[in-house]
């Protein structure tokens, strides 16, 4: 008694983070499965910058069968890809930018969202064509 929970109903109208907005993501080694390809997509659709280390690289759906003796199997089902189609078993989410060098002093929460911003342009801008 006493906590009331509200409802929250999203739908694709829904704009929870404006377009214009910089996402920062932070990964570290025990980013895995759902965090990776969560990640993967914001990155691959140029909508976020990644930071930190290189991601656990855990990419593989399994299943596990009970056999009668006791023991069991482990199959793999399928695979985990990246939006743009690059694996992620074994390689992890490697960062846009490696370490706190974004951060400001230790506190990971102060981001420079300026140099976010810049840097989330020049990876997502398309290729100049040099018009000799």
């Amino acid at each position: 008694e006493g906590s009331r929970v509200t409802p929250y109903h999203a739908s694709k109208s829904t704009v929870l983070i404006d377009a214009s907005t910089p996402v920062v993501v932070l990964i570290n080694r025990g980013s895995a499965s759902a965090t990776e390809i969560f990640t993967s997509a914001l990155r691959d659709n140029c909508r976020a910058l990644v930071i930190g280390e290189r991601s656990d690289g855990k990419g593989l759906i399994q299943a596990v069968v009970g056999l009668e003796n006791g023991s069991r199997l482990v199959l793999t089902t399928g695979k985990y890809l990246t939006p743009n189609g690059r694996e992620i078993q074994g390689k992890g989410i490697h960062p846009d930018i490696p370490g706190r060098s974004i951060v400001k002093g230790t506190d990971t929460l102060k981001v420079d969202f300026k140099q976010v911003s810049a840097k989330l342009s020049s990876l997502c801008s398309p290729p100049q064509n040099d018009a000799r």
